[in-house]
């Protein structure tokens, strides 16, 4: 299953206004429910200027990575031989193209 344009950006759109619900716990993050969650770190935007730290959407990098991640959770959680009775969720942040602030994010894993 490949997800067209419109269905990504309605979920990066979604992606901003939970990042905006959770300033302080995990910013440009979203998250999936399941019985087991992996945790992603991905590019989804470029660097932003000084002081800023996300700039404008990463279309090619970053949203493949978004869009293979979530076609593998749909295609594991639909195979019920796969992981019988269990569901993989995802916990996925942005580390908008910078090593601080991906390090930053990742302390939210723990």
């Amino acid at each position: 299953m490949k997800f067209p344009c419109c269905v990504l950006e309605v979920l990066l759109c979604a992606l901003a206004v939970a990042a905006r619900g959770q300033e302080m716990y995990a910013p440009y993050s979203i998250r999936i429910e399941g019985d087991i969650t992996l945790g992603e770190l991905f590019p989804m935007h470029a660097k932003g200027p000084s002081g800023v730290p996300c700039g404008d959407i990463k279309r090619e990098n970053g949203i493949h990575r978004l869009e293979a991640i979530l076609h593998a959770l749909d295609q594991i959680n639909s195979d019920p031989n796969l992981l019988p009775n269990v569901t993989l969720g995802a916990r996925i942040l942005d580390t908008c193209s910078r090593d601080t602030y991906a390090l930053e994010q990742s302390l939210t894993f723990v």
